[in-house]
């Protein structure tokens, strides 16, 4: 957790997720792109990170050889990431994530707190340049 107080205390904007998994943490093998308890518990509330988290690419084997893309792409949202980079099936995500909203799974608020914070990303870039 070292690095990640180093680059929030530093003013980080962007954390990108690994498809690694850390079951001394979590006790699971679920990759960190999946996991709410390192995205949510551990990043965003122990460590109070209120920036984007971003996906690596999850068209990557550790990923795609074992996850469907959909299912995938909805329990990275789930688990707290803001942005899905490169699902293999990008309109079957995107499906899949209008569905979740639909039947409840993932809450519209949910979605809402994501775009906040592409959002104020975006107006910190333009009072920059």
């Amino acid at each position: 957790m070292v690095p990640f107080r180093a680059a929030i205390d530093w003013g980080c904007r962007f954390v990108m997720t690994a498809h690694i998994s850390a079951p001394a943490v979590t006790g699971s093998r679920i990759p960190a792109t999946l996991s709410s308890i390192l995205l949510t518990d551990k990043l965003r509330k122990e460590l109070g990170y209120r920036h984007l988290i971003v996906t690596d690419a999850m068209e990557m084997g550790a990923i795609s050889q074992y996850y469907p893309d959909a299912d995938a792409t909805v329990a990275s949202i789930l688990a707290g990431v803001d942005l899905v980079v490169c699902p293999k099936d990008f309109t079957g995500s995107f499906e899949a994530v209008l569905a979740a909203v639909e039947r409840g799974t993932i809450r519209e608020e949910r979605l809402d707190e994501s775009v906040g914070r592409v959002l104020e990303l975006r107006r910190e870039m333009r009072g920059s340049c």
